[in-house]
């Protein structure tokens, strides 16, 4: 759309015609995608995005209790936390779930970690930090949001590293 310009008001007229940003061009671009169905030139399409997976129900059979027994307490963490870590936004009973994940998270710390012969062992030390992430997540964001995909592939390589160091005892 060109445009002499040669008053004050031709220029506010071409400006509220969008010559001066070009923006003719590019609504004439979009009507040509739109004349071809959304296809970009070459007949290429965008890929589908993935089909979200099924949210997963709570499980309600988890047991949050500690038995005084570290490897045994920390493989039932371990379970739990993963658990709590995939679940998806919207699964049903996540939130009394997750309530109960934090507070075993909780008695765990406060059972263990002044335990010098666990305390210094390198499993306990990663589920620690393992802990604290998903604590810290779960403090900020509240029990109903899930772990983003980012943190959530970082705590499942943080769970899979306790279950090595549990199997070698350590």
């Amino acid at each position: 759309m060109a445009m002499f310009v040669s008053s004050v008001r031709d220029v506010a007229q071409a400006s509220a015609a969008g010559a001066w940003r070009g923006v003719d061009a590019r609504d004439h671009r979009h009507a040509a995608r739109a004349r071809r169905g959304g296809r970009r030139p070459g007949g290429r399409t965008r890929a589908a995005a993935p089909a979200p997976k099924p949210a997963p129900v709570a499980d309600t059979n988890m047991s949050f209790g500690l038995s005084g027994v570290y490897k045994t307490d920390a493989e039932s963490l371990v379970s739990n936390m993963k658990t709590v870590t995939e679940y998806a936004r919207g699964t049903p009973g996540m939130a009394d779930t997750v309530t109960g994940v934090r507070k075993q998270m909780n008695d765990f710390v406060a059972l263990y970690r002044r335990n010098g012969k666990v305390s210094g062992s390198s499993s306990f030390s990663t589920l620690y930090t393992s802990i604290n992430t998903l604590s810290g997540h779960y403090q900020s964001y509240g029990n109903g949001y899930p772990v983003p995909e980012k943190r959530r592939k970082r705590l499942l390589a943080q769970y899979k590293e306790v279950e090595k160091a549990l199997d070698k005892g350590r």
